[in-house]
């Protein structure tokens, strides 16, 4: 029985964790309850008698009525004339119970004691077992709910007349057991109530069952949104099932626990706790804990970014969980891979996996959320074939509301509002071809499915996830798949059904999403007073990303309400929210698991459009300056899945007098550049034009940059944007004396050289130093004396592991070996070690990399080449965190002169910024393209001889080494064998 138990728990767990199926970013979390009982009036009734029949020592059990403040809370406020959502208040329970009746163990507090168990009795070896138990037990096998019921309610009151407090527990736990897999949470946990009732009365309770319903509540309570008080009562399970040195019990409660770190967003702890399952798992020969541990830690690392190591662990727990015939693990699986899939744009493979796992799952809700996967892959395709424009990375229209992040487990609550059914427009068949015709009859389908499975949690996840997909048909296709008025009674039904079991996680996004259905529909005061009262929900279950993408969503409402200052005010709410979630938690999930591009970078530029209004003020233009700073900041964080970055202030003027900072920032509707000077004043200029022109034209430049391309070719793309970015200025700049540009650059330029920008005689390089700063907030400024100048240089030259050679690499090294004191390294010299004692132990000032690397999307896919491997950018960060900079000194420069952006990743300069970041330097010099060797050994000497001398700052000498690389004239004056070098970081 306690085999079954842990196969049974962990199976549910797994298919309950994170499945991704969201248009555009949002995500699912897996429903993970067989909804079989159609007559669930039956058991609450049935509940509700067993509840008063239960003594309960130490008031467990007692049921107290939501306090005025709570029922308020979720409670929409709407006006009663509405037709969707009058009936809300009129049939929600008075009686719903609060959170307190549904957490029976408490978090416990440090100084508790660890709880004492006694004889190890398993409920299922008793010496006394009823033939009304067996009964149960055998009905429960056979799936013969109903019977299983009521065999086990007639055992407990056996056992309770004759004061068999163990054996009446054991018969609660499997009364829960009933519960749990009839979908009716509410009699599964009165059930628990009275088996931990039963406990009470026993001096010694037996560890094996004390253990089986310390776990049961762990469950009920994670299923209730309560995941604290899961997480104490699994700590409390685990205790016992190591006392009993069970190894099942033990490493299944360990994965318990695992999946619920990674739920809160502790996502590395979770990993440590997966592995030393890892480890123990080697002893137990189980195919299925095997299969659970891989989906679960699959989970893990794909939420700490490892993407490609998530998927073959998927691939890898998948081909067990065929040989052991877990057809639901199997379809869980499925769904991740598709899900992956469609966020690689690989829509068709996702279709097809989404198809598959629908087929094979077992459990109903599984089989949906498939389909609906399948279905939001599909909706994706005719999205894309509406809107085929590829340059519109940046795309921020609040109409388009597809799925904007499941920040809380299927809290991408999009938008649809009914009024009535006459006022609707509707779907034009005729006008539809087949296809449509086919997304429309699935969405309906889908629709009727989802409203004939009991109440649970999963159904009310399943409701809101569907009405979000039916709006996002309706924005593509202007018409309801489904009348609103219809959606919006299923998500009323459910806002009741999860008032009743006090899951305030849950109502918060039924009303987030009934606020998204009046947003759509015209009724904007309606949605924002729902949006409201979603917000204060979320902020009671604690789930600050949902309220964070709530008080955006109210941000935009306040907007078309044309209430300004409020929707600015609740867009700084919405970015505190977020900077909390990263400040809390390593990486995201559930609450916290936000697709930054869709959910979190467009409330910044929002907030930063609204603050930017024709007549702002210098207070609004700095507010909207220090929203790009932070927002740099959260980018490249989200880049390292952790908040690892410590931003601060800065004040430039301190620095260097003569230097001025340029931020150009791409909105949807025009291009604003803030250029921010020594005296403290902020100036701006607006370039009215679509971001598509921007972006456009941000392309044109970058792939002007080409040795095949003509040198007016190149100067006439650069040209473009020297009229945006720095023309404007020039005056200012000239009387404000600046000698030094630094940029900080948003996406569609940050590929781009802005030394090569052109004014139509010079480049910018011959009229100022250049440098890049991913944001000044994240800049190394503390004062460093050069005390001496010496370099650690390694270089392959040679072909290896796969890479071609880099015969240049040798000359440039042993050029710099010639002129300065130095360290060499080169070839077989230069082994991974030989890298990392450099890193950890050199004195040298200066580090210089002559090697193949690549910046990628990922720490993982950002690395150098050694001769005997690659040492990625995480274990770059580690070696130097290691470093003793009072023994050895900081970093003063990172040069690495082969390494370049990775072609067509659109997060690959995050893979420069993040060297540059978490290097240890002051600065880095690296290059955006794939350099010309010959270009770089000359460019390399230069920059050495100007950097030997005295008082030159870094931006200095590298724009001296590329004005003497344009001097040598011929193909050497184009920008391609100059330009690829930038300067980022401390340029002093």
């Amino acid at each position: 029985m306690v085999l079954q138990d842990i196969r049974r728990r962990l199976t549910q767990r797994a298919l309950q964790t994170r499945f991704t199926i969201g248009f555009r970013g949002s995500q699912l979390r897996r429903p993970y309850f067989q909804a079989r009982d159609r007559h669930r009036w039956q058991h609450l009734l049935v509940a509700v008698v067993t509840c008063w029949l239960v003594v309960c020592p130490g008031g467990v059990m007692s049921h107290g009525m939501a306090s005025a403040h709570d029922r308020e809370l979720s409670r929409p406020t709407l006006t009663t004339t509405n037709p969707i959502t009058a009936p809300i208040a009129a049939t929600a329970s008075p009686h719903a119970p609060t959170d307190e009746v549904l957490s029976h163990s408490p978090p416990r507090s440090q100084s508790d004691p660890p709880p004492t168990f006694g004889p190890t009795v398993d409920p299922a070896t008793a010496s006394y077992t009823s033939e009304l138990e067996r009964s149960g037990r055998d009905a429960l096998d056979r799936h013969h709910y109903h019977q299983a019921q009521r065999d086990f309610e007639a055992a407990i009151a056996d056992y309770e007349r004759t004061q068999r407090w163990a054996e009446a527990a054991g018969s609660a736990y499997m009364l829960s057991r009933t519960g749990v897999e009839m979908g009716d949470l509410i009699a599964a946990t009165i059930a628990l109530d009275q088996g931990l009732a039963f406990l009470h009365h026993l001096t010694n309770p037996p560890v094996a069952l004390s253990a089986q319903l310390y776990a049961q509540q762990g469950y009920l309570q994670d299923a209730n949104g309560q995941t604290e008080a899961a997480i104490a009562s699994l700590e409390l399970a685990l205790l016992g099932y190591q006392q009993l040195d069970d190894p099942l019990g033990t490493i299944a409660t360990q994965i318990d626990l695992a999946s619920l770190y990674h739920e809160i967003g502790l996502s590395q702890r979770a990993r440590q706790q997966l592995m030393v399952v890892h480890e123990a798992l080697d002893r137990v020969p189980d195919i299925e804990l095997h299969t659970l541990h891989l989906l679960h830690l699959a989970d893990v690392e794909l939420a700490i970014g490892t993407r490609d190591a998530a998927q073959n662990l998927w691939e890898q727990a998948l081909q067990q969980a065929r040989r052991a015939h877990l057809w639901d693990v199997c379809s869980t699986i499925l769904s991740r891979l598709a899900r992956l899939a469609h966020d690689r744009g690989d829509l068709p493979t996702a279709i097809a996996r989404y198809r598959e796992a629908a087929v094979i799952a077992p459990n109903p809700m599984n089989a949906i959320a498939a389909e609906l996967g399948a279905i939001n892959s599909e909706m994706a395709i005719e999205s894309a074939h509406r809107t085929p424009d590829p340059l519109t990375p940046l795309t921020f229209d609040p109409a388009n509301r597809a799925a904007l992040a499941d920040v809380s487990n299927f809290t991408s609550l999009t938008t649809v509002n009914d009024q009535t059914s006459e006022t609707t427009p509707a779907l034009d068949h005729t006008a539809l071809d087949p296809h449509h015709r086919t997304i429309e009859t699935a969405l309906r389908l889908l629709f009727d499915r989802i409203n004939a499975l009991s109440d649970s949690q999963a159904k009310s996840k399943l409701q809101v996830y569907l009405s979000g997909r039916v709006r996002d048909w309706h924005h593509q296709v202007q018409g309801w798949a489904i009348p609103p008025r219809d959606l919006a009674d299923g998500l009323r039904l459910s806002l009741i059904d999860r008032r009743q079991v006090g899951d305030h996680r849950i109502q918060a996004q039924v009303t987030h999403e009934l606020g998204q259905l009046y947003g759509d529909l015209g009724d904007t005061q309606a949605a924002i007073d729902l949006t409201q009262s979603a917000i204060a929900l979320a902020n009671q279950a604690q789930a600050m990303g949902s309220a964070a993408v709530y008080q955006h969503h109210l941000g935009r409402l306040l907007m078309q309400a044309n209430q300004p200052e409020e929707a600015i005010e609740s867009y700084r709410q919405a970015i505190l929210h977020f900077r909390s979630v990263r400040q809390s938690y390593t990486a995201s999930d559930s609450d916290t698991q936000l697709s930054f591009q869709n959910t979190v970078e467009p409330v910044y530029r929002e907030a930063i459009g609204l603050l930017l209004q024709p007549d702002a003020s210098q207070a609004a233009i700095r507010e909207a300056r220090d929203l790009l700073e932070a927002l740099q900041v959260a980018e490249i964080s989200n880049y390292f899945r952790a908040n690892c970055l410590i931003s601060r202030s800065i004040e430039v003027s301190k620095i260097d007098p003569q230097a001025a900072i340029l931020y150009p920032i791409v909105l949807p509707d025009r291009l604003e550049i803030l250029l921010s000077l020594p005296n403290h004043r902020m100036l701006r200029h607006t370039v009215q034009q679509p971001q598509t022109t921007t972006i456009a034209a941000a392309v044109a430049a970058r792939s002007s940059m080409s040795r095949s391309r003509g040198l007016e070719e190149q100067q006439e793309a650069m040209q473009r944007l020297d009229r945006w970015i720095i023309a404007p200025f020039d005056a200012s700049l000239e009387a404000a004396g600046i000698k030094t540009l630094v940029f900080v650059l948003d996406a569609p330029f940050r590929t781009i050289p802005m030394t090569a920008l052109f004014d139509g005689q010079q480049y910018a390089i011959e009229r100022y130093n250049i440098a890049l700063a991913p944001s000044l907030q994240l800049l190394e400024t503390t004062d460093q004396e050069r005390t001496s100048f010496s370099v650690f240089l390694g270089a392959l030259a040679e072909a290896r592991q796969g890479f071609r050679p880099l015969p240049g690499a040798r000359t440039e090294v042993e050029a710099i070996a010639d002129r300065l004191p130095s360290q060499l390294r080169l070839n077989q010299q230069f082994t991974l070690q030989q890298l990392k004692d450099a890193l950890r132990y050199s004195s040298h000032p200066i580090i210089h990399l002559a090697t193949h690397g690549q910046f990628g999307s990922t720490p993982d896919s950002t690395f150098v080449l050694a001769w005997d491997g690659k040492l990625n950018l995480t274990d770059f960060r580690d070696e130097l965190l290691s470093r003793d900079e009072v023994r050895h000194g900081v970093i003063e420069l990172l040069v690495l002169s082969a390494c370049q952006t990775a072609i067509g990743d659109k997060l690959a300069i995050l893979g420069m910024a993040g060297f540059a970041v978490q290097s240890g330097a002051r600065a880095t010099i690296a290059s955006l393209w794939g350099v010309n060797d010959d270009a770089t050994a000359q460019q390399m000497t230069f920059l050495y001889e100007a950097l030997a001398q005295p008082e030159m700052s870094k931006a200095e000498a590298l724009r001296q080494a590329q004005l003497q690389t344009i001097a040598l004239g011929g193909d050497y004056a184009k920008p391609f064998y100059w330009a690829p070098f930038v300067l980022i970081g401390n340029w002093l």
